[in-house]
């Protein structure tokens, strides 16, 4: 191989490395401010009272089910025992 081929792929490599780690760095932030956006709709959700809750989780599954999905959305554990409050 030439110095020019060498120098290409090494260039090229380098390039690759850069990209894939700049992709990797977009993927994390996206995931942070998803994260930080579920965070607070769960806030939020769980400052509302019960039947406000009732209703939008009714809402949510009617939504599935008129989309053809299975209706399996529960509710939040906002209590912290562990289970869905309701």
């Amino acid at each position: 191989m030439t110095f020019f081929t060498k120098t290409a792929i090494a260039a090229t490599l380098t390039l690759g490395l850069f990209l894939l780690f700049t992709a990797c760095t977009v993927v994390d932030k996206a995931r942070d401010f998803s994260g930080e956006q579920v965070a607070r709709a769960v806030e939020v959700e769980c400052a509302l009272s019960w039947p406000e809750r009732e209703k939008n989780l009714d809402a949510v599954n009617r939504g599935l089910a008129a989309r053809g999905l299975e209706s399996r959305a529960t509710a939040l554990d906002c209590n912290g025992d562990g289970k869905p409050d309701f």
